[in-house]
């Protein structure tokens, strides 16, 4: 049963994802993605792409993302384990993120939301004294890369948007860089031998003064969600300076649905709880 906290963090997310639902119309049709489409693209992100099985499939408009993730708020703490409910939209760019976790045995609930020009992020224990409550543009900044990060991982269809601007490094790293709103971010995309994506790189994602310089997600475990093959599992790593690199979250993915049509946009009352 869920508490009054629960239900406060599940109405927010809630009320975010019903104000998308007029602005992200999905087309009855999306265009399907084409080799001609990947002709644009760097050879590496194009063999990602196939290897992916995006094309012949549709043009991804949102997606609804389920994950498990094992988060740890410094190296020498106990982790903390939560269902993750993500909700994507790719014009404009919109990410909202729903989780429900234990701190010490006792409940955290977290919403982050970001659009084109806002982003905020709310995380609580017990529902009432911020852990993290941040928002402006600093954090827009940071979340930008964040979103570049899901297109690449779990919405790979989405690396075919105008917004992306590429240059090849050599055969197995290409830079990429993402314009939403005022913000331009950047990354590097490494390639295994196979061409599968191994990993993200960048170095525009601090915020927090925990934050490190250099921030990277590596990949492994690549799976078929529902005709797509993707990179099950990640780790989100922060790089120091000073200090060795700290992997503070391990993200596991369960389920993956593209172009969900606004009626049956979830509610957060669907995310599993721990």
């Amino acid at each position: 049963m869920c508490s009054l906290t629960d239900q406060r963090f599940d109405a927010a997310l809630d009320r975010a994802v019903a104000a998308q639902r007029s602005q992200h119309p999905v087309a009855e049709q999306p265009p399907l993605v084409t080799e001609d489409d990947l002709a644009t693209l760097p050879t590496p992100v194009a063999t990602y792409l196939r290897r992916c099985a995006v094309v012949g499939r549709p043009r991804v408009h949102n997606a609804v993302i389920e994950m498990h993730a094992t988060l740890y708020r410094a190296p020498d703490q106990p982790p903390m384990e939560t269902p993750v409910l993500q909700v994507s939209f790719v014009d404009p760019p919109t990410r909202l993120f729903l989780l429900h976790t234990l701190m010490f045995g006792l409940p955290v609930h977290g919403v982050h939301a970001y659009d084109s020009t806002q982003a905020s992020m709310d995380i609580r224990l017990l529902g009432l004294l911020p852990v993290v409550r941040e928002s402006g543009q600093a954090l827009h900044r940071a979340e930008s890369v964040t979103v570049l990060n899901d297109w690449c991982i779990m919405m790979p269809a989405a690396l075919l948007d105008p917004r992306l601007s590429w240059t090849t490094r050599s055969a197995r790293q290409v830079d990429v860089a993402f314009s939403a709103g005022n913000d331009t971010v950047h990354a590097t995309l490494e390639f295994d031998a196979l061409g599968d994506l191994a990993n993200f790189i960048s170095d525009d994602r601090h915020f927090l003064d925990g934050d490190g310089f250099r921030w990277t997600t590596p990949l492994r475990y690549y799976r078929d969600f529902g005709g797509v093959r993707l990179a099950s599992q990640g780790d989100a790593i922060w790089h120091y300076a000073d200090r060795e690199s700290f992997t503070y979250g391990t993200f596991t993915l369960q389920r993956v649905r593209y172009n969900v049509p606004a009626a049956d946009l979830p509610h957060a009352e669907q995310l599993r709880r721990v």
